[in-house]
């Protein structure tokens, strides 16, 4: 059994500082709830305004899954 003392969101904005591809990223901010990432709202938003030509042209699987 695993347990740690960690909350939710701040394991949610770790994994989004740490992910190493836009896949993760994604999944850590867009795959929890914006509760959980609301303190870094404007880090994400910069990250996807950065990236969001490119994704549009590349059509990454895992942009349009759910």
């Amino acid at each position: 059994t695993f347990y740690s003392t960690e909350r939710g969101k701040d394991l949610t904005v770790k994994q989004f500082h740490q992910g190493n591809s836009d896949e993760l990223k994604a999944h850590a901010s867009f795959g929890n709830s914006e509760h959980h990432w609301k303190s870094i709202k404007e880090e994400v938003r910069g990250w996807v305004e950065i990236n969001w030509r490119r994704w549009e042209e590349e059509k990454p699987k895992w942009l349009d899954e759910n």
